[in-house]
């Protein structure tokens, strides 16, 4: 056994060479000592000029050391000669970590103010600096160098993608503030210490989606949906036309004039010869989609300064639902295009409306968070109220009508049935806000998203949760469901889109965007997925499977 010196300064890293020739200290002082690990002599005294050193990193192949510290600079000396090969000053704070690539070829560091930089060996040639984050801590390199994790003071681990020179992950979920990374040795896991006692692993396979497409608008599109047979979609501004998009072609198709005071509100025919906006004066205009000519007005509020806020159709293709902003619910007869059911509002606005397939229920929440749920009989003059309850934030129905959820503001979610308006099942999705909902074409499960990031599913049959995941960095504001079922896709304030396996809760694909996502649905019988992002921009992307 041997004592070795570190003469003047605390001594706090340690790192070997790989094939255990040499041992290197550093810590308090303005240098870095290198001892002989056979003779247990020091062999090597270099002077770094910081402070305090605070990083060593040392090449897989044992040819070169680096170091940085609170002198604002990282250094790397040939460990064959101990000759200085690059010196590097970069952040003003200094360097927290230091990690190679597997190759050698290049050299990562995260800096104390919150920056990541790469640099190639030894020509120092600056390859990759990411935008600035908050403060961050350790550094992990995947073996081929395809990625590099970084731990942050926020509690998040970014994962960088290196081949395209931007970041592709942001994964949620640890307590620890700066967490400790550890890599796969084949870089097919990352892993985290979160809370006490618990370990955070993900699957770093997940495939990066890339770029989504960007369609043309000169204004901001409040509302935006797809056609019945997923060929193109239509965004109306406010105040402004409607637009309709070949999604092929990611062009415009057409525009509807003259202008016709869109509110925002849309639906679409089920056999897609119609659409209906809503607008700004309280009417409903109907578009003949062939001939792009109004060929109908339908009336819903003569009050001042009301407006149409939702419109949807029933699946059967017989009824047109809307709501205006003091919370007036109309069913019009598709074939007549007279109202055939009416329910005054209460002042309320409406945030959220949904009609059973074949018209026999309507549900509305209202923007004081109650729903109600009213039944729709033939020959009745008003609908009457079978179910209501307070503290919704998001509702989804089944898609045969039977059964409708609601999840509230105490993160539990309530499901009742639609004839009786009795309760069926009831559950939690723990203390958070339930932020949206959907639903399978098949009705087979129902998935709940949370204020935290936080995905549940449920399986529709029995009420039991299929899985619980997380991901997500910030509240997911949407959910949508794939025709087929397979995956669901999700749209969250950590500006991502991500795509989630409906049988195993695992992520498939991760799409990070400029800007927020604000909604997101996917195109009848396709894997296209669209929305709107914050600002109002249409966006669209196509994700192949597998």
């Amino acid at each position: 056994m041997a004592k070795l010196s570190g003469g003047p300064g605390e001594l706090r890293i340690l790192v070997g060479a790989p094939d255990g020739s040499w041992l290197a200290g550093a810590g308090y002082g303005k240098f870095v000592r290198v001892w002989d690990a056979v003779k247990w002599r020091e062999v090597a005294r270099l002077e770094c000029g910081a402070e305090e050193t605070t990083a060593l990193a040392v090449a897989p192949s044992g040819n070169w050391l680096a170091a940085g510290g609170f002198g604002k600079s990282v250094q790397v000396w040939d460990a064959a000669t101990w000759v200085q090969i690059l010196l590097i000053s970069k952040d003003r704070g200094g360097p927290i970590s230091l990690a190679a690539a597997l190759s050698g070829a290049w050299l990562a560091a995260s800096a104390f103010y919150g920056t990541m930089y790469a640099w190639r060996v030894p020509s120092g040639e600056l390859f990759q600096c990411p935008s600035s984050i908050r403060s961050m801590g350790d550094l992990v390199v995947a073996p081929d160098g395809s990625w590099i994790a970084s731990a942050t003071q926020d509690t998040t681990v970014h994962l960088w993608y290196m081949q395209v020179e931007r970041e592709k992950e942001l994964l949620a979920g640890n307590v620890r503030n700066k967490p400790i990374l550890l890599a796969a040795p084949d870089g097919s896991w990352l892993a985290s210490v979160a809370d006490v006692g618990s370990v955070q692993i993900w699957d770093t396979s997940i495939r990066d989606i890339g770029d989504e497409e960007q369609l043309a608008s000169e204004s901001a599109v409040d509302g935006f949906i797809a056609g019945p047979d997923g060929k193109w979609v239509v965004g109306a501004t406010r105040g402004g036309d409607v637009r309709v998009w070949d999604v092929a072609k990611k062009r415009a198709w057409f525009d509807f004039a003259p202008r016709i005071a869109s509110s925002g509100a849309l639906a679409v025919a089920q056999n897609g010869e119609w659409i209906a906006v809503g607008t700004t004066l309280g009417s409903v205009r109907i578009l003949e989609t062939a001939t792009c000519r109004v060929v109908v007005e339908l009336f819903c509020c003569d009050q001042y300064g009301c407006e149409v806020e939702l419109l949807t159709t029933a699946v059967c293709g017989r009824w047109l639902a809307g709501a205006d902003t003091r919370g007036k619910l109309t069913v019009w007869n598709v074939d007549t295009w007279k109202p055939e059911f009416e329910v005054d509002g209460y002042g309320k606005g409406v945030t959220a409306l949904v009609i059973s397939p074949d018209g026999t229920w309507l549900a509305a929440r209202y923007t004081d968070s109650i729903l109600q749920i009213w039944s729709v009989k033939p020959g009745f003059d008003r609908m009457s109220p079978v179910a209501r309850s307070s503290g919704i934030t998001s509702i989804a129905g089944a898609p045969d009508g039977s059964w409708l959820a609601g999840g509230d503001v105490d993160g539990n979610v309530t499901v009742w049935c639609t004839k009786e308006g009795s309760e069926v099942a009831h559950f939690s999705g723990g203390r958070e806000w339930i932020m949206a909902m959907t639903v399978a074409s098949d009705g087979s499960w129902l998935a709940a998203s949370t204020s935290g990031g936080l995905l549940f599913l449920w399986d529709t049959r029995d009420w039991k949760i299929r899985f619980r995941a997380s991901g997500h960095a910030g509240r997911v504001r949407a959910l949508a469901a794939a025709s087929h079922g397979d995956w669901l896709v999700s749209a969250a304030t950590d500006r991502s889109l991500r795509i989630w396996d409906t049988g195993t809760g695992r992520t498939l694909a991760v799409m990070r965007l400029a800007v927020e996502p604000l909604t997101c649905f996917v195109l009848p019988e396709s894997d296209v997925v669209a929305g709107i992002v914050l600002g109002g921009r249409p966006y669209v992307f196509d994700y192949h499977p597998g």
